[in-house]
């Protein structure tokens, strides 16, 4: 019997009206998601944000790491030359396989950044590689845009959750401006900061342990050699923390894991630790107020400097306030 009894030319216009409207789909959105057409979430939405401002990376001075990079270096105060500096911190559930993607796509590109700044709180460096399928935003990100890492293979669940992602009707969160296309332009302005708006008040159970992952391990040889084969100069800063939400066994911890991130290569481990500061200073108990993320965006210019990675330009306003620093050595 001919095939023609089975399948009717309705069934066959339809499939390929399906198809052709897939393709064009896919063709006319982000590889990530289905923006413009489809709002993404806060997670995905930022990723692709920084992901899009990776081409402007060339000469500057490039910030990589997790929120408490996003919401705690300034680029206006890291670099008073008015395009020395570019922000890309992301999530702490992007991990640092997603930052070494960043900085893989960043020093391969024709113009390389003038330096890397890994700027991370020292439980991002704590996540593993079950942690990170769990979060499941590096897998369809590396899948998406093509990338690789040295510590972290897509899955056939990452490919599952992107193909998904991509039909996916989300709904940007008010405190990121709301809407995707208002949360991206005021990266653009920022160079990649982000303010945040929250109070923080404490917290009931601080946070006592603290060790860097063999995922993560991975991830840190990775950058180093690539900044190395680069000759790009490569530092890593690790965030600040509000005091009463830590204990003194994370602290000693932290201090650890700075000796292991200076151990990598030609690294600069710049600080001794994660610094533990006044609760006046966070927004929340991850992210810095804007009065925080000045602090530690000068004292950040302040080691560049000293390493002639940066310099001022004519018209340079103080790095210190005397105020911020009284808060901040309570």
């Amino acid at each position: 019997m001919n095939i023609r009894t089975y399948i009717s030319p309705a069934a066959i216009t339809a499939c390929l009206i399906i198809v052709t409207g897939e393709t064009w789909f896919w063709l006319n959105t982000d590889s990530l998601s289905g923006a413009p057409f489809f709002e993404p979430t806060a997670d995905i939405g930022t990723v692709m944000a920084k992901h899009s401002m990776l081409s402007d990376a060339g000469g500057k001075v490039l910030l990589v790491g997790d929120s408490s990079c996003m919401m705690g270096l300034i680029p206006d105060i890291v670099s008073t030359d008015p395009d020395g500096c570019l922000n890309l911190g992301t999530l702490s559930s992007f991990t640092l396989a997603g930052v070494e993607s960043i900085v893989a796509e960043a020093v391969c590109s024709d113009i390389p950044p003038r330096a890397i700044v890994v700027a991370v709180l020292p439980q991002t460096l704590d996540v593993s590689a079950e942690q990170a399928e769990e979060f499941g935003l590096v897998g369809p990100y590396l899948v998406a845009y093509g990338q690789s890492s040295k510590s972290y293979t897509p899955s056939i669940s990452d490919w599952h959750k992107w193909i998904f992602r991509k039909h996916q009707f989300g709904r940007f969160p008010d405190q990121f401006g709301g809407k995707y296309s208002a949360f991206r332009k005021t990266l653009e302005r920022s160079r990649g900061y982000f303010e945040e708006s929250g109070h923080y008040t404490g917290t009931e159970s601080p946070r006592d342990a603290v060790q860097m992952s063999e995922f993560s391990k991975k991830s840190v040889r990775a950058i180093a050699d690539m900044c190395r084969e680069h000759q790009i100069p490569l530092v890593f800063w690790l965030s600040p923390v509000p005091r009463d939400s830590v204990t003194d066994n994370y602290l000693a911890a932290s201090q650890r894991m700075a000796q292991e991130l200076a151990s990598e290569g030609n690294s600069l481990q710049a600080r001794d630790g994660s610094p533990a500061w006044d609760s006046a200073l966070f927004g929340s108990v991850t992210h810095l107020t804007h009065a925080g993320a000045e602090l530690n965006s000068a004292e950040l210019a302040q080691y560049l400097i000293a390493l002639n990675i940066t310099d001022f330009a004519v018209g340079d306003r103080p790095l210190r306030t005397p105020t911020v620093y009284a808060t901040a050595n309570q």
